[in-house]
């Protein structure tokens, strides 16, 4: 192995260094001289990575190829007649030599390639997992729809039959005049009616706040007025409500008592043979007619109302 040899592939494997390639890529591009390349390229990395200064670098350089030289043969081969400019051409080439081998150690110095760093890439693996979606079921929801049907039910209206005889005449009006209540939302509504009745005649009997009339209750409220004027015989009219057999009277007036004469509708006698004159018809259509076709206001004007 000759010198120059050697130092081309010193500087070979100095620059691959400097392109970033590690010691290992330049010994296995010179298997050969791994031997002498591997102490000499790790103390290059060790060096390129200490910063020394310019001065002290070249004084190792010095050291370096003083051993080198040291280490050549002093044997030198005889030397044949050449031309001057022949040695010329060696010294320059020595010194071309000399001068590249320093600007590639400056240059390793001051901008130290970054060694090979070998980058572990992750491998991802995707695995297919099954993932179980609940299906929610709707049940059929029963639905019950309740239909209220409405159904009046008309209570009949009270037929008195009076035994007893009076000298005045009474009459007992009960239009027709419903007033249904509205029905209310159940699964059997039932509809009830109250009938409005005006009752005019005597008194027969008192109890406190209620009165007999014609054999039907009259009950008056406890706080009425004409209650201290109320006596047996007395003529009254009475409008109330029909609930059962009692009548419930808001309302209450007392007649004037006239003196009884015979004959006439106009009058206000009893009728034929002494007899008490029947309540109205309670069907009848409120408008003051009976079944006769007779105007009860007659009646009324007759006694002097």
């Amino acid at each position: 192995m000759s010198q120059q040899e050697f130092i081309d592939i010193f500087n070979d494997c100095i620059e691959r260094l400097a392109r970033g390639q590690s010691i290992e890529d330049c010994l296995r591009q010179h298997p050969a001289y791994a031997a002498q390349l591997l102490p000499l390229l790790e103390a290059a990395v060790v060096v390129k990575r200490t910063p020394f200064p310019p001065a002290e670098v070249l004084e190792d350089q010095a050291r370096v190829w003083a051993r080198i030289e040291q280490a050549l043969p002093t044997r030198m081969p005889a030397r044949r007649a050449s031309r001057p400019w022949g040695q010329a051409l060696s010294f320059a080439a020595m010194l071309i030599l000399l001068v590249g081998s320093l600007l590639v150690g400056y240059t390793l110095l001051v901008n130290p390639p970054n060694p090979a760093v070998e980058t572990l890439t992750p491998t991802l693996t995707a695995t297919a997992t099954a993932t179980q979606t609940p299906t929610s079921t709707t049940a059929p929801t029963a639905t019950v729809t309740l239909t209220s049907t409405a159904t009046q039910t008309p209570t009949a209206a009270p037929t008195s039959t009076p035994t007893r005889s009076a000298a005045s005449t009474g009459t007992l009006a009960l239009p027709a005049t419903s007033t249904p209540a509205p029905a209310t939302a159940s699964r059997t509504p039932t509809a009830t009616q109250a009938q409005t009745v005006i009752i005019q005649g005597p008194i027969e009997a008192i109890d406190g706040s209620v009165l007999t009339i014609y054999g039907l209750t009259v009950r008056l409220r406890a706080n009425e007025p004409l209650l201290a004027q109320l006596r047996v015989g007395v003529q009254v009219r009475v409008e109330g409500t029909l609930q059962g057999n009692e009548v419930i009277a808001p309302r209450i007036s007392l007649l004037p008592t006239t003196t009884p004469t015979s004959g006439g509708r106009g009058g206000t006698g009893s009728p034929p043979g002494g007899q008490t004159p029947p309540p109205a018809n309670p069907n009848n259509d409120g408008n003051g007619s009976d079944d006769d076709g007779s105007d009860d206001n007659d009646d009324d004007s007759g006694m002097g109302g």
